[in-house]
């Protein structure tokens, strides 16, 4: 609708009616936003849920596979010992694969960037 229309009485056959916007001017302090990077930090979270989906899994199929809920508590905190003794080596491990691509660094690795890059880990940790 034209803003020129804006408080007037306008008619449309027999009908009537008073078009009213709130506001006419745009607030000047609304900064517009880049879909491109909402799609990139939706991706990113996408692909670090399912990278942790993957270990959830894997996790709960070691605790079926070794009896964990008949495990004494001194055998459950060995076999929880043994997977957070893991669970640090392949975080020291991806740790080094993220210093390589500067991961930590937003200016050469964006949220796109760590998207494929989780993506990409996912894949060849499976």
């Amino acid at each position: 609708m034209l803003k020129e229309n804006h408080a007037k009485t306008l008619f449309s056959g027999p009908i009537s009616f008073t078009p009213t916007c709130p506001s006419i001017e745009a607030p000047e302090d609304i900064v517009p936003e880049n879909a491109a990077d909402d799609i990139a930090k939706g991706a990113l979270a996408e692909a670090s849920e399912e990278l942790a989906k993957w270990y959830d899994n894997i996790l709960v199929d070691k605790r079926i596979e070794g009896g964990y809920d008949g495990l004494t508590d001194e055998e459950k905190k060995a076999f929880d010992e043994i997977h957070f003794d893991q669970e640090d080596e392949r975080n020291a491990l991806w740790d080094t694969f993220k210093a390589a691509i500067n991961y930590e660094d937003e200016e050469k690795c964006d949220d796109n960037c760590k998207a494929i890059f989780e993506a990409e880990l996912l894949k060849w940790e499976q």
